[in-house]
Parts: structure tokens; C-alpha cells; sequence
């Protein structure tokens, strides 16, 4: 009976330890206007529409995932995505009415 419950409780653990870790993606997105104003968000959440404060000219892509930006703020309309660790810049050259106005983090 006891090595029951040792292996429910290490399976326990185990989902719960693995759940624990997808739910953000590990490290910085930076962010930038074109007037050169600069934020971050450290670790942001996966599969959750974060809005910018701003329309966005270039992404800093410095998480574990890969970042999904949007046209306007509501995660709608999709326009492009970033790998981890890569850059994307000049956004506010896109021929299109709204910018890039959120991102959401794929698991």
C-alpha cells in the first residue's frame, strides 16, 4: 500500500512540476516605439493576449517561445511571429492602418 502512494505522489509532483513551467515563457520581450521609448515584460504568460501600451516598431524576442504579434490590441489579427531569441524591427513600416498592438506566447 505504501509504494502506492509513493508512486501517486511522485506522479503528482511530476504534473505538477510540468504544468508549473508551461505556463510562461522564460525570459525578456523587449519592446520599442519609433521614437525610441523602450519596455520589457519579464516572463510573460503563455497563450494569454498581453496589449501594448503603444504600437510597437521592434521586438526584442529574448524568451524561451515563440512571440505572436498582432495588429491592434485584442489579438485578433495576426501579422507575423518571432522565434525565441530573435528580433523583428521597422514594424511601423507595415502597409496597414493598425500596428502592432499585442502579443501572446504560444506553449
Amino acid at each position: 500500500m505504501s509504494k502506492i502512494g509513493l508512486a501517486a505522489g511522485a506522479t503528482a509532483a511530476l504534473v505538477i512540476g510540468l504544468s508549473t513551467s508551461a505556463q510562461a515563457a522564460t525570459g525578456t520581450l523587449g519592446f520599442s516605439e519609433v521614437d525610441g521609448d523602450k519596455l520589457q515584460y519579464i516572463d510573460p504568460p503563455d497563450n494569454v493576449c498581453v496589449a501594448l501600451p503603444y504600437p510597437v516598431d521592434k521586438v526584442d524576442n529574448g524568451t524561451d517561445k515563440t512571440a505572436l504579434l498582432y495588429l491592434g490590441s485584442d489579438c485578433e489579427h495576426f501579422a507575423m511571429s518571432v522565434d525565441a531569441g530573435r528580433s523583428v524591427s521597422n514594424l511601423s513600416q507595415l502597409p496597414v492602418s493598425a500596428g502592432i498592438e499585442s502579443v501572446q506566447f504560444t506553449d
